[in-house]
């Protein structure tokens, strides 16, 4: 066994484990569990090093090479957190994911901060970010679009306070 293949192996462990942690948490919020997948999240993020109640950045934490997964975990976790009445927590979880989040990630990071801002009443301020994450997110998946569009055409689907202010993609503009 070669040095390098010894020293990537406690990598790769980590970052197997964390997505394993990552998918179970995600399905455990898709069956309405949110606490359950939250769980999950956070043994992940501690496969990776990140410890929730530290005064250091995530990004400080989490070692370089484990960033991008970090931060997916913690986008994901700022979600959960958010159904689960946290809204203002997720928030923070975003604020740590940010500057570890990977360019092909950063729609979801938008999309995220978008609903947290939904869920605490500033619509106002979520409709811009809804804007940048559809743009974000063309080149990532049409599934992640159609999550997101999900999310923004009932609220801007008629006319309203709500709907005043939304611009560009995020204004539901069709009539069907």
């Amino acid at each position: 066994m070669t040095h390098a293949r010894v020293a990537t192996e406690p990598i790769a462990r980590a970052q197997d484990l964390a997505r394993a942690a990552h998918r179970a948490g995600l399905l455990a919020g898709a069956a309405g569990q949110p606490a359950v997948g939250a769980r999950r999240l956070r043994a992940g993020l501690s496969a990776l090093g990140w410890a929730e109640h530290h005064d250091r950045p995530a990004a400080t934490q989490v070692a370089e090479v484990h960033h991008s997964l970090a931060a997916r975990l913690l986008i994901s976790l700022a979600h959960f957190e958010a159904e689960k009445g946290r809204p203002e927590y997720g928030m923070r979880l975003l604020d740590q994911a940010e500057p570890m989040t990977a360019k092909q990630d950063r729609g979801l990071l938008l999309d995220q901060r978008g609903l947290a801002l939904l869920r605490t009443g500033r619509d106002g301020q979520a409709l811009p970010l809804f804007d940048e994450a559809i743009a974000a997110l063309r080149g990532y998946s049409e599934a992640a679009t159609a999550v997101s569009c999900t999310w923004i055409t009932p609220i801007c689907a008629g006319p309203g306070p709500t709907c005043a202010g939304a611009s560009g993609s995020a204004r539901n503009t069709g009539s069907s």
